[in-house]
C-alpha cells in the first residue's frame, strides 16, 4: 500500500507538470488505476475483520455489543477461538471504533471496558479460564457499580501476580 501512495504521488506530479494533452491524458489514467487499486486494497484491510467479517461500510463499524462479546467470550471458552484470534479480533476493533465514555453505571461501559481488555492481552494476558469472571462482568445489571468492583478486585488478583504471556 505504500508503495502504490508512493507512486500516486508520483503520478499527480507528473499530471501537475504535464504540458501536452498526451501526457496529460497518460497520467490521468496511470491516476485513475492507481487509485482504483489503493482504493481496493484500503476497503479490503478496513472493511474486513481479522477473521473474514465484512461489515457493509467501515464506517459503519461499532463497539460490538454484550452479546457479540458473550458470543467470542463462549467460543474461546469451547477452545473454539485461540487466545490469539479474541485478543487480535478485539484489537481490530479497537482501532476502527471512536470507543464511547460511558458513565460507569452504565452497563455498555462494561463491553467497552472488556474489548479493551480483550485487546491489550498481549501486555495483560487472560486466559479462556477466566471466561466465567469475564461473562459476570459482562452481565452485571444496570447501575453496575459494584460489577466495577468486583472487575478491579479480579484485576487486582490477575495482575498484582506475575502472569505468563499467552499471546505471541
Amino acid at each position: 500500500m505504500k508503495t502504490l501512495k508512493r507512486k500516486l504521488r508520483a503520478v499527480e506530479a507528473l499530471l501537475e507538470g504535464a504540458t501536452t494533452d498526451g501526457e496529460r491524458q497518460a497520467a490521468e489514467r496511470a491516476r485513475e488505476r492507481l487509485v482504483a487499486r489503493l482504493g481496493s486494497e484500503e476497503d479490503e484491510r478496513t472493511a474486513c475483520g481479522p477473521f473474514g467479517w465484512h461489515p457493509p461500510d467501515a464506517a459503519w463499524v461499532q463497539v460490538p455489543t454484550a452479546e457479540v462479546l458473550r458470543g467470542w467470550l463462549e467460543a474461546w471458552a469451547a477452545g473454539d477461538r485461540t487466545t490469539r484470534q479474541v485478543q487480535k479480533e478485539a484489537a481490530w476493533y479497537v482501532d476502527k471504533v471512536v470507543l464511547p465514555l460511558h458513565d460507569p453505571s452504565d452497563v455498555r461501559s462494561i463491553a467497552v471496558e472488556l474489548l479493551l481488555q480483550l485487546s491489550s492481552m498481549k501486555r495483560q494476558p487472560l486466559h479462556a479460564d477466566d471466561v466465567p469472571d469475564l461473562l459476570a462482568f459482562l452481565d452485571a445489571p444496570e447501575g453496575a457499580e459494584a460489577a466495577w468492583a468486583g472487575w478491579f478486585a479480579f484485576l487486582d488478583g490477575r495482575f498484582g501476580a506475575p502472569r505468563r504471556r499467552v499471546c505471541g
